[in-house]
């Protein structure tokens, strides 16, 4: 996305022609970055198209262009300032898979993590639980990883004295999503407590250099009474992520 600012122009040059040296200089970079990126997608076995927009609202681009397309790869790369609210704002609107990446190094070979929760009923049904589950294996085929399926039943305190049953409800209903899914070959990991917190913890425990999770909060119960996972692993992402759209 290259920015272009009139307004910002005319408040801080008064040269008309210093401004289309800063804009000229600009542009230049963000050719040569391209040109750097295009190369480097020549070299992916896989077909690859870069698009580049050069416009601020990149936003209204994607929805017009991208935003059905639950086929392709969005990538987008996560810079020092961590991920932006427009960008969040963007990802929270798509339904097509967004692989989040930083500078950190994946290991070989890459550890995927997908979280799921498929026992909602009238918010979001499990089928985007599923696509977490392809999504994730998809990925796994590409860069021969590893995946891991996450849960963290959360008992709330007034079902406390309920919390072994529910706890092996939980873990029979996850099991049998696993085998619904053909994803009963991958290692699972159930936990128990506040969900954003566990994943967290396991996330940083066990190395993983993927996290793939649904991009939006479940339901209003989520948002309104536990907080969304979702929201606080964008805020602050504990790894590169691969994100899910309803």
């Amino acid at each position: 996305m290259l920015a272009y600012s009139a307004a910002a122009e005319r408040r801080y040059f008064l040269d008309e022609f210093e401004s289309v040296d800063v804009v000229s200089e600009y542009e230049n970079s963000v050719d040569e970055w391209c040109d750097q990126l295009r190369q480097t997608l020549d070299d992916v076995p896989a077909g690859c198209e870069l698009s580049i927009v050069r416009n601020r609202d990149i936003k209204r681009y994607w929805k017009e262009q991208h935003n059905e397309s639950t086929t392709c790869l969005v990538i987008i790369y996560l810079g020092k300032k961590g991920l932006t609210q427009y960008y969040r704002s963007i990802i929270r609107a798509t339904s097509t898979p967004i692989l989040v990446v930083s500078e950190r190094s994946w290991r070989w070979p890459v550890n995927i993590v997908a979280a799921v929760d498929p026992f909602h009923q009238g918010d979001q049904a499990s089928h985007r639980d599923v696509r977490i589950i392809n999504e994730s294996n998809r990925l796994a085929r590409t860069l021969s990883a590893s995946v891991t399926i996450f849960h963290s039943c959360y008992v709330p305190a007034y079902l406390l004295s309920y919390k072994k049953n529910i706890t092996e409800i939980q873990q029979q209903n996850v099991r049998d999503f696993m085998d619904e899914t053909g994803s009963s070959s991958c290692s699972l990991a159930m936990l128990t407590g506040e969900p954003s917190k566990r994943l967290r913890e396991y996330v940083s425990e066990n190395k993983t250099d993927i996290l793939c999770i649904g991009s939006t909060a479940r339901g209003l119960f989520d948002m309104k009474h536990l907080g969304s996972t979702v929201e606080d692993i964008l805020a602050n992402p504990p790894c590169d992520l691969l994100l899910i759209g309803s």
